[in-house]
């Protein structure tokens, strides 16, 4: 799917994209993984941190700028934050100055570009971050999908990497500080009422030695070099 289908998806979503993916048991779960994680990285404030593709700035409470695609989906970030900046822009060409952000974040977008693009965003990250900085995004276990045969060229959601590919597309710029991994119960087929007592279990199996190759997303921290 091509960039500017993402987009126009994503503005046709905006309306109802909180209810609709965050609100009900599943999203609900996913959210409270991902933010136990934040919480672990970023257990000191920052005054300058940038949500990178923010959607809708579910967790923008983390960060002081938003940055997004999507011109609809920023409308609703606005809202919710207005004392956070916000500013319409792709990833592969960010509007900030060198070295102007000390950390960076980004769920649930790295999954929608092609590797080309991943590279030019793993660059710009590069780029507006500072000495040491700390970039923390997630993506789909390669290994998981290739079990569950969904690795679908032409699947919006279609990119995957293992972490070898990861540290040959971040040589020389990122390091690798820490890595985690989140759900690996296959938690949709678990009757809605139970979910929430599988949350700390579902963590610990996902970072479980093995395991953590096989569950469903890989969260990584770097460290920019």
């Amino acid at each position: 799917m091509s960039t500017e289908k993402i987009i126009e998806y994503y503005n046709q979503l905006a309306s109802d994209y909180d209810e609709n993916r965050f609100g009900n048991s599943y999203g609900q779960f996913i959210d409270f993984q991902e933010r136990k994680i934040l919480n672990k990285i970023f257990k000191t404030k920052s005054n300058n941190v940038l949500d990178l593709a923010c959607g809708s700035g579910r967790l923008s409470n983390y960060a002081t700028s938003g940055a997004d695609a999507s011109e609809e989906m920023l409308k609703i970030a606005k809202k919710k934050f207005p004392k956070n900046e916000f500013f319409l822009a792709q990833s592969n060409q960010l509007p900030f100055e060198n070295e102007s952000f000390e950390r960076c974040f980004t769920f649930h977008f790295i999954m929608h570009l092609n590797k080309e693009n991943f590279e030019k965003t793993i660059n710009e990250v590069h780029r507006i971050l500072s000495k040491n900085g700390t970039f923390v995004f997630d993506i789909p276990v390669k290994n998981r999908r290739k079990i569950l045969n969904q690795n679908k060229a032409d699947w919006h959601a279609a990119l995957s990497f293992d972490q070898k590919e990861i540290e040959k597309l971040i040589n020389n710029k990122f390091e690798i500080k820490r890595k985690f991994s989140i759900l690996f119960i296959p938690i949709h087929r678990i009757p809605t009422q139970f979910r929430k007592f599988f949350l700390t279990f579902d963590f610990l199996l996902s970072n479980f030695g093995l395991l953590k190759n096989f569950s469903s997303y890989h969260i990584y921290e770097l460290k920019k070099l």
